[in-house]
């Protein structure tokens, strides 16, 4: 809802009573699973959506480059932490890659998406128009 809303609209503040979350047994936030599965298909609709108009389209765009080359990484590095962490409690295998998995998975993104990303955009601003 609030992507459709960003799309249409420039969303300058959410309230807390719309977007925080409890976590009650009862509810559907415990079941880890059942969010990782619902994040997947966000993700896959909203990577798979087709713009209405250009001006949807250029926000589409700076959506995914963002999300691939920021936010993703950063939350990799974020689980990576965490990962190590445990990793220092309970030292596992599993673990330890977990972390490598993560933190390699970060640096794709931010380094190596981005600077792909960064030399398309200075193709195509030295294109004449």
């Amino acid at each position: 809802m609030f992507c459709q809303m960003a799309l249409r609209t420039t969303v300058h503040a959410l309230p807390d009573r719309l977007y925080l979350k409890r976590i009650l047994p009862i509810q559907g936030l415990s079941d880890h699973a059942r969010i990782h599965r619902a994040y997947r298909g966000f993700r896959i609709k909203w990577g798979q959506r087709i713009p209405r108009n250009e001006h949807e389209a250029a926000m589409l765009s700076q959506a995914r480059i963002y999300y691939r080359t920021a936010h993703r990484p950063l939350r990799d590095v974020k689980t990576a932490y965490r990962r190590f962490q445990r990793f220092s409690k309970q030292p596992s295998v599993q673990n330890l890659r977990l972390v490598w998995v993560k933190l390699s998975a970060a640096f794709h993104g931010m380094i190596i998406l981005r600077t792909k990303w960064l030399i398309r955009k200075m193709k195509r601003s030295k294109l004449p128009s």
